[in-house]
């Protein structure tokens, strides 16, 4: 997450930035809003996880159904398996989001 992105998503969960004449503002928080921007940066680094997640899967996937047919990782039941785990780590990444909110 850049500095951009961070003072952006304070600003969205409540807080005041304040310009103290240096490089980097001040960021304001009230502890509920410190809770809803440490929830948030949760809930974001855990779907971008999920998605990693995915990627693999499809790759795994695609190395599984789509290589050539003299590839060792064609027809795979191990690559087969990667990509279903990972498939699966994606979908227990998102229930962790759900029971959080």
């Amino acid at each position: 997450m850049t500095n951009e992105e961070f003072l952006k998503l304070a600003q969205e969960c409540g807080a005041d930035l304040v310009d103290n004449g240096k490089s980097d503002d001040l960021v304001l928080l009230f502890p509920s809003e410190l809770l809803t921007l440490c929830r948030e940066i949760e809930r974001r680094t855990l779907e971008r996880a999920a998605e990693k997640c995915d990627e693999y899967s499809e790759a795994k996937w695609q190395a599984y159904k789509l290589s050539p047919a003299n590839h060792p990782d064609r027809a795979n039941q191990h690559v087969e398996g990667q990509s279903d785990g990972a498939g699966d780590c994606a979908v227990a990444i998102r229930a962790m989001i759900k029971e959080s909110e």
